[in-house]
């Protein structure tokens, strides 16, 4: 009798471990940097290392009044924040997907949520794994923390932003990007999460993948058309070219031009990649003009502007770099288009 008992107790074990051998776990999820988990295809992309422009950011969310103690709570924690918009400023919040890199005490945050009426634990399944994501009962909005280092927010489909599909490796991307190398590459756009790294490495900036259609909906008259294929904007610590003028100028970076409301400078750099190279010299043309048009209606100081502008062409690729920003005229500005309508804030 023991003999049996022992015998079945053996086989059934060897039967367990044969079924669990058998048995063919799911591939781990690939890991991957916070903007390989943005949509492809968004109209607009914007990053920044908040490690460095911690107070600034913090600045823009109070401005825009949507500074609560959530937020202030995630963006304590958060070293790399990117987002993907679907959708123009002013199309509301439809279309919005977030991505950050930090240090996420997960267990505190998701046990608030549990005890919060506002959010809904929900379930999910990709490639063979189960994901548990958080959902506002409210607006809908999705939350998930990956891991203690990955945060991912979604106005809806998060789903997509967990485990992309076909997001490309690090072996399909370009190890720089031809913006910021400007060099043109014929009629491939450069990927999005090339791009917003070179943003993170530089500070924070903005990233439009196909501007004319922005541009076109825009004017009045559809033929009247804009023939940029791309478009980046970066903002960072003013850099030795525009050190180097205000030195030589007796200039001071903290009150440029007596402006003392303007604060601390920043330098705005970027790059516009066209469709051809006949439409980049004519736009290095008059591309000095222009920049000193949106400047001046901007409040930059066109006489600073005039010492530190450098605009460069190669290609279809146009580069421009010395744009001196105040930090304070920013925030008030990117606070202003932040800020949630009148008429969301009645109800």
């Amino acid at each position: 009798m023991l003999y049996r008992l022992t015998k079945g107790v053996v086989l059934g074990l060897a039967a367990a471990a044969l079924a669990v051998a058998c048995a063919t776990p799911p591939p781990p999820p690939v890991v991957r940097e916070p903007a390989e988990h943005l949509p492809a295809g968004a109209d607009m992309y914007l990053a920044a290392d908040l490690t460095r422009h911690y107070e600034f950011v913090l600045d823009v969310f109070e401005e825009a009044e949507q500074l609560n103690s959530d937020m202030r709570r995630i963006l304590d924690n958060t070293e790399h924040l990117t987002i993907a918009m679907r959708n123009p400023p002013g199309g509301g919040l439809s279309g919005l997907y977030v991505a950050g890199r930090g240090k996420y005490p997960v267990r505190s945050y998701e046990f608030g949520l549990r005890v919060m009426r506002l959010w809904e634990r929900k379930e999910t399944r990709i490639n063979g794994r189960r994901y548990h994501y958080w959902r506002n009962r409210e607006d809908g909005f999705q939350l998930i923390f990956l891991d203690d280092h990955t945060m991912l927010f979604a106005s809806d489909g998060i789903e997509l932003m967990i485990d992309p599909p076909g997001a490309p490796g690090s072996a399909h991307l370009p190890a720089t990007s031809t913006l910021v190398a400007l060099q043109s590459t014929g009629s491939q756009a450069t990927p999005h999460p090339v791009v917003l790294a070179d943003m993170l490495e530089r500070g924070m900036g903005l990233f439009v993948p196909e501007p004319s259609n922005q541009m076109v909906q825009a004017l009045p008259d559809p033929r009247l058309r804009v023939p940029l294929v791309e478009l980046a904007l970066y903002l960072s610590e003013p850099g030795s070219h525009m050190r180097a003028s205000a030195e030589s100028t007796g200039a001071s970076a903290q009150n440029a031009e007596g402006d003392e409301d303007r604060g601390p400078e920043l330098e705005l750099s970027g790059a516009m990649r066209l469709e051809r190279e006949q439409d980049a010299r004519v736009f290095t043309v008059i591309a000095r003009l222009a920049v000193i048009g949106v400047a001046s209606d901007a409040g930059i100081p066109v006489r600073r502007l005039m010492e530190t502008l450098d605009i460069q062409r190669d290609g279809t690729v146009i580069g421009f770099r010395g744009i001196p920003v105040g930090e304070k005229v920013l925030v008030r500005r990117l606070g202003a288009v932040l800020k949630p309508p009148l008429e969301e804030v009645q109800e």
